[in-house]
């Protein structure tokens, strides 16, 4: 499952920027949300780089680095970035050049209880973000006198759900680009061969599982998803899968699951769903 990091920029339990971001969380429910917890990062310095850094920076820029997209929600902090967010930022803009956000989608959205929605902020926020690498979704997106929209934990205000739902699915649609990319490089990088009839997965030369395939005109029907008795439990599967969803999207076809566990990996990934057969 595709998994969205989210960064909530207020400390506070009683922030309607988390308010917000969970509310959000039910809107898309295809994808795994996790809010990321940055409230006890030590501040950035750059020279506790230079020998050990803290354990607290390397979890954190590990979790980040197993995120494929990222939502982030803050108030507006005296037309700013709130200082505890920038800091986490900060922390996960090194080490370079191999940044662990690079390319990653990223939907940045402001809240204030003035009627601007933290517009300014949002602006310093889509900076920041772009010189990190992210993959900034274009629109501003800001919630104006936000405790006036919300009753309870729902949002009440019609054009603003509408607003919302429209730069879900635009977000959606940005991580279903980039992630079907990032396992299509890693797919062609396995071993196979491959005929009209099968796929086979290869190790060392070794068969770990195969497909049994039907091509027809503009179609990849999967018949059979077989692992060797020896390898299962060890995600054998799930590579066959990837590698054969690289290979339709690659020759331009439309993939029809006949096998149950071919089924049940596409309902289970929605960023493969656009690649089924009407």
């Amino acid at each position: 499952m595709v998994k969205v990091g989210v960064l909530v920029g207020s400390l506070s339990r009683q922030a309607y920027s988390l308010r917000l971001a969970q509310y959000l969380a039910t809107r898309l429910p295809e994808v795994e949300m996790l809010q990321l917890d940055y409230s006890e990062l030590p501040f950035y310095n750059p020279d506790l780089e230079r020998t050990e850094p803290p354990m607290e920076w390397t979890a954190f820029r590990e979790a980040v680095r197993q995120i494929d997209g990222f939502l982030i929600v803050m108030p507006e902090y005296n037309l700013s970035i709130p200082a505890a967010l920038k800091n986490a930022l900060d922390v996960i803009s090194v080490p370079a050049p191999a940044l662990p956000v690079q390319g990653k989608p990223a939907l940045a959205i402001t809240d204030s209880s003035g009627s601007r929605g933290g517009m300014l902020a949002n602006v310093h926020l889509h900076q920041v973000l772009q010189a990190l690498g992210f993959a900034v979704l274009p629109a501003y997106v800001t919630i104006g006198k936000v405790s006036e929209v919300f009753m309870g934990d729902e949002l009440t205000d019609e054009f603003e759900v509408q607003l919302l739902d429209e730069q879900l699915q635009k977000f959606k649609t940005a991580l279903t680009q980039f992630t079907r990319s990032q396992a299509k490089q890693m797919a062609f990088q396995e071993s196979f061969s491959l005929t009209k009839e099968r796929l086979t997965l290869l190790e060392d030369r070794k068969p770990l599982g195969y497909a049994d395939l039907r091509r027809t005109t503009g179609h990849l029907e999967i018949n059979h998803v077989i692992v060797q008795p020896d390898q299962r439990g060890k995600g054998v599967a799930r590579r066959i899968m990837v590698l054969l969803l690289a290979i339709a999207e690659e020759t331009s076809l439309t993939v029809i699951p006949h096998c149950s566990y071919a089924q049940a990996f596409i309902d289970h990934h929605f960023e493969y769903q656009p690649l089924l057969a009407n």
